[in-house]
């Protein structure tokens, strides 16, 4: 995330409450959007409270704060009610792969649900028929030869020395940010 928005030319900020007492965990979080609104932020990735007395009202707080001042949230983790029910948030899903999130989008057209004015989609490999759907869905370009090169030599040093700890090996993807995750048209009336 760090990365990302470096290399947006932005700003993160953390604001951690997970030291605290479950008490106040609540007022913690209502106080950091405050805050956040204050400096007027871009955006919040929020993770809602989960362990303080009554949490739903705190989330409700906080995205409600960021909302009345045209701030975005993002929800990390969970949405803010318990599951199955949702909130009215905005929806954006983010699919494993492109052939999933284009048959999510051919659902969402069956039953007259709007990409992007309703929902927004997002999928994974950049497959060369992203661009040619009826929106055009935006996908996360994944270096597949570099990701193969890569887990081959990871193999030949194991065999060549079984006793090497593991690893995580990282390779910059891309964002190919297409119509079905663009801001909804402003209807008319």
């Amino acid at each position: 995330m760090a990365r990302e928005a470096e290399a947006r030319h932005h700003t993160l900020l953390w604001g951690d409450a997970t030291d605290l007492p479950s008490d106040d965990l609540g007022n913690r979080a209502v106080e950091l959007a405050k805050r956040y609104v204050g400096m007027r932020v871009a955006g919040v990735f929020f993770a809602p409270v989960e362990f303080a007395s009554g949490k739903d009202a705190v989330n409700r707080k906080v995205v409600e704060l960021c909302d009345a001042n045209g701030i975005p949230v993002v929800l990390l983790d969970r949405d803010l009610t318990v599951y199955p029910h949702r909130s009215r948030r905005d929806r954006t899903f983010v699919c494993a792969n492109d052939l999933t999130a284009a048959r999510l989008m051919h659902t969402f057209e069956e039953i007259s649900v709007s990409v992007p004015d309703d929902v927004r989609v997002a999928g994974f490999d950049d497959v060369a028929y992203a661009h040619l759907l009826r929106v055009p869905l935006t996908s996360v370009r994944q270096p597949a030869q570099a990701i193969g090169s890569a887990a081959v030599r990871a193999m030949f040093e194991r065999l060549a020395d079984p006793a090497i700890p593991g690893r995580d090996i990282l390779l910059p993807t891309t964002v190919v940010l297409r119509r079905s995750t663009s801001r909804p048209r402003t209807r008319s009336k």
